[in-house]
């Protein structure tokens, strides 16, 4: 129940969210989502001292390259690079679940009004997608 708790205040607070992964089966102390225009490392920077996040596995802790399992999962290298892993335990409660979940969302807010490509997607504009014009530099 926290973690589907976690999953619905971060999907009903933040754009462009989703649940990576099949929504049953799977561990129920492990929510991994995705967050479109964000670098996961750039959000965990920033929570350093507040919660404890990964990107990726918690084998490949210290490898900031997006997960291998979500790329063979079929996801862009951008959506994994996006993507968090947040794990539950015995002694998390209720209030530490609020709690992760406003922090995570205050960073993503505060990330994404920095950012120009978060702000051009917001205009139609996605640097991503193919037939976007190049910029050359003479």
């Amino acid at each position: 129940t926290m973690r589907d708790e976690f999953e619905k205040s971060i999907l009903s607070e933040i754009e462009y969210a989703g649940v990576n992964g099949h929504l049953e089966k799977r561990l129920h102390t492990v929510s991994n989502i995705k967050i479109e225009k964000v670098d996961s490392q750039a959000i965990m920077t920033r929570l350093r001292t507040k919660i404890a996040i990964s990107s990726g596995s918690a084998c490949s802790s210290a490898d900031p390259s997006p997960s291998h399992v979500l790329l063979s999962m079929g996801l862009t290298e951008d959506e994994a690079k996006g993507s968090f892993r947040i794990s539950m335990g015995t002694p998390t409660t209720h209030e530490d679940i609020r709690t992760a979940s406003r922090l995570l969302v205050e960073a993503i807010g505060e990330y994404r009004s920095e950012s120009p490509v978060w702000q051009m997607f917001m205009q139609g504009i996605d640097v991503n997608k193919p037939g976007y014009p190049e910029t050359k530099i003479s």
